[in-house]
């Protein structure tokens, strides 16, 4: 991938502002009106979680969404990112210059949230290489299995510009495992 083509550069702006936030970013992004009805309705005896479950369902999907955005815009701009993913997210991580909602994202790409990496990696960067290596294996044997369970995959989608994508069972695995790290990194903030 070019220095301009990294994964870092292509994530959608707003997968990078749904990743973490809290405080005043809450209002800026939620706005006011939305904060004080949720403050009177917790303050007039309503269920603090079931006031905020429509806000997190809905950050969620749109992380997500940029999530699969951000997959098909490397899948344009590098030949076999599915096979690359993790060789390219360990090479970027390296960069002392990203910033935490960046790190965030790639680290989702490789299944891994904030205690994944505490308690699985502790700081180790030859843990994350084997982390990696497994995670490889893991997804290869699992497309192979969906494979001879389900059947061929192959899922097509048209984004705008009538671009298409193809999907088979190790992309769509990745997709789906990255989703995951970013649902329990946001649902668990």
């Amino acid at each position: 991938m070019k220095e301009k083509n990294t994964i870092s550069s292509q994530i959608p702006k707003i997968g990078k502002q749904l990743a973490n936030y809290g405080g005043a970013e809450i209002i800026d992004r939620l706005g006011e009106d939305v904060v004080k009805g949720v403050v009177v309705s917790i303050l007039s005896g309503g269920n603090v979680r079931a006031l905020t479950e429509s806000l997190t369902r809905r950050r969620l999907s749109l992380s997500n969404a940029a999530m699969l955005m951000l997959f098909f815009q490397c899948m344009k701009s590098c030949d076999n990112f599915s096979i690359n993913l993790n060789e390219l997210v360990s090479k970027e991580l390296k960069s002392k210059k990203l910033d935490k909602d960046t790190k965030m994202f790639l680290n989702w790409l490789v299944g891994l949230t904030g205690k994944g990496i505490q308690n699985v990696l502790r700081n180790d960067e030859r843990a994350f290489q084997e982390y990696l290596s497994n995670l490889d294996e893991s997804v290869s044997k699992s497309a192979s299995e969906s494979d001879v369970l389900f059947g061929t995959l192959q899922a097509v989608f048209t984004c705008k510009d009538n671009q298409v994508f193809r999907l088979n069972w190790r992309e769509l695995l990745q997709i789906l495992c990255a989703v995951g790290a970013q649902t329990l990194t946001i649902r668990g903030s």
